[in-house]
């Protein structure tokens, strides 16, 4: 027979702070849930949720803020909920990634308490200043305008990209390693490569929703046999993230001209093939090199011929260079799994 739902209040958390970090952990009778978060800058803020819970969980939230933060979580396993006092209803499912802003946060977290259940999340909370330099005061304000409570700004499907990039930095937050400048200042790189990814997405100004500046969720707006083709160029494109690609032999696999799977690809996937490729073969090469795979080795995984090249498309894409992202996870790490789709 399960056990009874524990409801809890905030009082029943314990906080302790380790160096920069500060430990939130449940009571150990209710299983190993815990979170950790670090200030990686002013207004730039990292955490990350680990919670293994023998029973259903109700937590209690009445965190209220003098001005709105916002917040974007990555699912990296299982799924949780928060329910506002006044009903607005946020998830926070595997494989995607949560927007929202909030000046207020009183209501109730749900987790539920299963083995198929376990959760592992990762947060980046950003506040009105720092989101007004990344994207200038009309569009933070129309991000951050508030009367009170929580406001979803988008719900979809993440990146293969971004989950991979997610799952390792969530490895380093939970696996602590000496509490260093470096490696906060890694760990701050990081987190400024996985926001360039979401943040490029927002729209600049402008009265235009987050939703519709976000890729769609899936291809259901073609029609389905079009859907299925945009499918399969999704599942080649990851099969070839090792290796330098051509629109062209895509297009010939899909027996379709270059501009219909363009067309087709953005209206699936909100953006073109080749960024996604990009961002594929990326991940890809992050996961080699956090392996300890040498820059020149991982170049030529992910079909470079010339590391310098590599070098170059590397810190382009993640804001900085692959050799400091040498070695910064186990080979066990979830941040090294095989690429998924």
């Amino acid at each position: 027979m399960p056990l009874p739902t524990c409801r809890l209040a905030p009082t029943d958390a314990r906080t302790e702070r380790r160096g920069s970090w500060t430990h939130i952990c449940l009571p150990p009778a209710l299983g190993d849930c815990h979170s950790d978060s670090v200030s990686l800058a002013p207004g730039l803020t990292l955490i990350a949720t680990r919670y293994r819970p023998e029973r259903d969980l109700v937590e209690e939230s009445r965190r209220c803020l003098p001005r709105p933060l916002l917040s974007l979580t990555f699912g990296l396993q299982g799924h949780s909920s928060f329910e506002e006092r006044r009903g607005q209803q946020l998830r926070f499912d595997c494989g995607s990634v949560t927007i929202s802003s909030f000046i207020d946060a009183q209501g109730e977290r749900r987790y539920s308490g299963s083995a198929e259940q376990h959760i592992e999340q990762l947060r980046l909370q950003l506040d009105e200043e720092l989101l007004t330099a990344y994207l200038g005061e009309a569009a933070a304000r129309q991000l951050l305008r508030h009367a009170s409570g929580v406001r979803l700004l988008a719900c979809r499907p993440a990146s293969a990209a971004a989950l991979a990039h997610a799952r390792a930095l969530a490895w380093q937050a939970v696996h602590p390693a000496p509490d260093t400048p470096g490696r906060l200042l890694a760990l701050h790189a990081g987190a400024l490569a996985l926001l360039h990814e979401q943040l490029r997405l927002l729209p600049a100004s402008g009265p235009t929703p987050l939703s519709a500046a976000l890729p769609a969720e899936s291809p259901r707006l073609l029609r389905p046999q079009e859907a299925a083709r945009m499918e399969q160029a999704r599942r080649w494109l990851l099969a070839h993230a090792h290796e330098s690609i051509s629109i062209r032999r895509l297009a010939d696999e899909l027996h379709m001209s270059e501009s219909r799977l363009r067309r087709s690809f953005r209206q699936a996937w909100g953006g073109s093939p080749q960024d996604f490729h990009t961002r594929a073969r990326m991940a890809l090469a992050l996961r080699h090199l956090q392996a300890g795979c040498r820059v020149t080795e991982t170049a030529w995984r992910v079909g470079y011929g010339q590391p310098g090249n590599f070098s170059q498309a590397f810190t382009r894409h993640f804001g900085y260079p692959p050799s400091q992202a040498l070695g910064t996870c186990s080979r066990s790490s979830p941040g090294n799994e095989k690429f998924k789709e």
